[in-house]
């Protein structure tokens, strides 16, 4: 299980840029929680390749 931190750089589609990267994710495969409205800048956490949702 691999725990990363990101930032959210596109809502639609959904793109990060993760703390570890240098450039913006070009994955936009992202699985994200139901619960969980993305918004631009936001600060996220994934497991794996889910995102569970905004850092606060």
């Amino acid at each position: 299980m691999k725990i990363r931190y990101a930032t959210v750089t596109s809502v639609s589609p959904f793109k990060v840029k993760f703390d570890i990267d240098n450039v913006e994710s070009q994955n936009t495969s992202y699985k994200r929680l139901n619960a969980y409205t993305p918004e631009l800048n936001d600060r996220v956490v994934f497991i794996d390749n889910l995102c569970l949702g905004k850092v606060v």
